[in-house]
């Protein structure tokens, strides 16, 4: 298979959309229409890990308004730090 970042970023943006779809589909069927505004909060989510919390909670919270709740908070909240994860790319000298 072909290591390309394009190809991988194409990769990821088609899951990204694919879970999106999912979870809206999800959402509808449990409580019908679902609003234009949580069908574009859906799309500004670009973190993985923030679609796989929001998708637990459209599966399991109480209301549509609860998920838009849900939502809103994770559009707010900063992304998760990677303090510790990352190595200096200067040689040791």
């Amino acid at each position: 298979m072909i290591e390309s970042p394009l190809i991988q970023e194409i990769v990821a943006e088609a899951d990204r959309a694919g879970t999106v779809r999912t979870m809206l589909r999800l959402l509808e069927t449990r409580f019908g229409a679902v609003t234009p505004t949580v069908t574009a909060g859906l799309e500004q989510v670009k973190d993985p890990e923030k679609l796989l919390r929001l998708t637990d909670h459209a599966a399991l919270c109480p209301s549509l308004q609860a998920f838009e709740d849900c939502l809103r908070q994770e559009l707010s909240a900063p992304p998760a730090s990677t303090r510790g994860k990352r190595r200096s790319r200067k040689p040791p000298t």
